[in-house]
């Protein structure tokens, strides 16, 4: 994988004014964007051994507050740093946070190596670009668009570029993040953290309608009691009750005083969503989607409701009325989903202090 990165002039602006120059920075990029970035995430098991020392990378969705009692039930800890853990956990997230995918205008470097000779009245600083450009191991310069028409109108120059997308590291701690992960051994899936945490009650059907009642009733206090039940679910299991519940009564755990609770925060940043209100339909088969909880079972459970919302005149990306046909994107989600065979969810979490529980 790092075979792959290479170093660029990334040129992010240009002055116009007395005197003018251009703003660039070098970037770390990987220039081929369907480099598959799978065998970076390990798919090993985990078994927790008394005295390990775990660190988790940041962008993982592992619960602070489940985390803890996990620590304490296994005797083992959380350190701050990598270098003091004999075990890491990460998930995609960790990875892909590193950097972004950007289109630009790039230019050959040869060719804006000798742009940039022909122009050296109208830039102050091109013969220190010159210089940072021989250094870098890419032969190309990527620059904004913005940047590249107002280069060049102050040259009063064309300059040939063509347009496509590369991956950009944010910055060189993030690359060197990277580096890491990728020689990285004792390194672990969160899933494998996740599904040790993920063990409250699984809601039912009978469940289910009860809290809707409990939600109906518009009492404050049954209101408060319906919110606490559903942060008590096994997320995964549950996950069409739960995601339903939101959708119908988004507004009402919106006026809950517990909605901002530590497990039902944790709840919302599971399913990754950010308000309760406005939650539709799509949302929940999306959501389903993205956490690869879509089987058969849990779409035959939101398909009376798909039916009713089609009859309704509402409009739906995920069923087509062909004899009721199953799109391809909901195929596919019953193929990937983790909830059939020996499959886990995917976790992240921000920064975790040091816990030191008592061994």
């Amino acid at each position: 994988m790092e075979k792959d990165i290479k170093t660029a002039l990334v040129i992010n602006n240009i002055i116009n004014t007395s005197p003018a120059g251009i703003i660039y920075e070098i970037g770390h990029v990987i220039e081929n964007t369907d480099i598959d970035m799978k065998p970076l995430i390990p798919q090993t098991t985990y078994t927790p051994a008394n005295g390990d020392k775990i660190y988790i990378y940041p962008d993982c969705d592992i619960p602070r507050f489940k985390i803890k009692q996990f620590c304490e039930n296994n005797s083992v800890s959380l350190v701050k740093y990598p270098d003091k853990a004999n075990v890491k956990i990460l998930g995609e997230k960790s990875i892909t946070g590193l950097f972004t995918r950007t289109w630009y205008r790039v230019i050959e470097r040869n060719l804006f190596k000798s742009y940039l000779l022909t122009c050296s009245a109208n830039l102050n600083n091109h013969a220190h670009v010159l210089e940072v450009l021989a250094q870098t191991t890419s032969n190309k310069v990527y620059l904004q668009y913005s940047s590249l028409s107002s280069l060049q109108r102050l040259v009063g120059k064309t300059l040939t570029s063509d347009y496509y997308p590369v991956i950009i590291f944010k910055s060189d701690e993030s690359y060197e993040r990277f580096i890491a992960i990728s020689n990285e051994t004792n390194i672990y899936h969160q899933s494998e953290i996740l599904k040790k945490l993920n063990t409250g009650t699984v809601m039912k059907e009978e469940d289910y309608v009860s809290i809707q009642r409990l939600f109906q009733s518009k009492d404050a206090d049954n209101t408060k009691l319906a919110v606490e039940m559903m942060a008590n679910c096994d997320f995964e299991k549950s996950a069409v009750y739960l995601l339903r519940l939101i959708q119908n009564y988004g507004f009402r755990i919106h006026e809950a005083p517990n909605r901002t609770h530590v497990n039902f925060k944790s709840l919302l940043k599971f399913f990754n969503i950010s308000h309760t209100r406005n939650f539709y339909l799509d949302d929940v088969i999306k959501t389903l989607i993205q956490r690869k909880l879509l089987n058969q079972i849990n779409f035959d459970k939101l398909l009376p409701e798909i039916k009713e919302d089609l009859e309704s005149g509402h409009r739906t990306d995920y069923l087509k009325i062909k004899e009721v046909e199953i799109p391809d994107i909901v195929l596919t989600a019953f193929e990937e989903n983790i909830l059939d065979g020996d499959k886990n969810t995917l976790i992240f979490d921000d920064d975790v202090e040091e816990i030191n529980p008592h061994l």
